[in-house]
């Protein structure tokens, strides 16, 4: 086996190890691991149709969650998100509960009469995301725990969906976690197409000559 096959499968072995190694770090579940910055979703301009949007992710995957944000805010994001973090007091919205059709607000629904300390303004923006991403036709994915279950809020937003009889898919953290490393690996290999393009090797002026004669010759 030459040097260069060596070194080609010594970097496979490298970037076969490094992709399992984020892909455990998206799937573990430890909320610390979030960034703890207010996050709004998809500006609402961004909703196309045909498009994926997710619509819910289990908070406890926190490494997954800061992947989430990240991906879905950047511009050429194969993913929108509906989601919704308000994530402390400095937070406008933060502790705010919003009263759901003169009735009781969103919390009874939410945590079964429990009052959340965190409000539930944030289930309000998430319907009003949620819906926007429906009306336009996105194709609307939920997020699930490795073993398909949900997160406690994450079970009045699928209730919400199912209660307006609005389509969804479901997908495991792991199956995101390598949506995820798809893209990356799919830049990757576009990146790597664009530097061979720009790196062709130009012809030197002798080689230039050497071809018009032949081609005067053959006139």
């Amino acid at each position: 086996m030459g040097c260069g096959a060596s070194t080609a499968q010594a970097y496979s072995l490298k970037d076969t190890e490094t992709s399992n190694a984020e892909i455990a770090k998206i799937v573990e579940e430890s909320a610390d691991q979030s960034d703890r910055i207010p996050f709004y979703g998809t500006e609402p301009e961004d909703f196309c149709e045909g498009e994926t949007a997710i619509v819910s992710f289990p908070g406890v995957h926190g490494y997954g969650w800061k992947k989430l944000t990240q991906v879905s805010s950047s511009k050429d994001s194969p993913f929108a998100s509906s989601c919704i973090f308000l994530p402390d007091e400095q937070t406008p919205g933060y502790g705010k509960h919003d009263i759901q059709r003169g009735k009781r607000c969103s919390c009874h629904f939410l945590h079964n009469g429990e009052i959340a300390k965190w409000g539930c303004h944030w289930f309000s923006q998430w319907k009003e995301q949620t819906l926007r991403a429906n009306g336009r036709r996105c194709k609307l994915l939920v997020v699930t725990k490795k073993d398909g279950t949900l997160g406690r809020s994450q079970e009045g937003e699928v209730q919400f969906l199912e209660d307006e009889q609005i389509s969804y898919e479901s997908i495991t953290i792991e199956q995101f976690a390598q949506r995820i490393l798809d893209r990356k690996e799919a830049r990757k290999s576009s990146k790597k197409r664009l530097l061979r393009s720009k790196c062709k090797p130009l012809r030197s002026d002798s080689e230039e000559d050497g071809l018009d004669q032949v081609q005067l010759a053959a006139i």
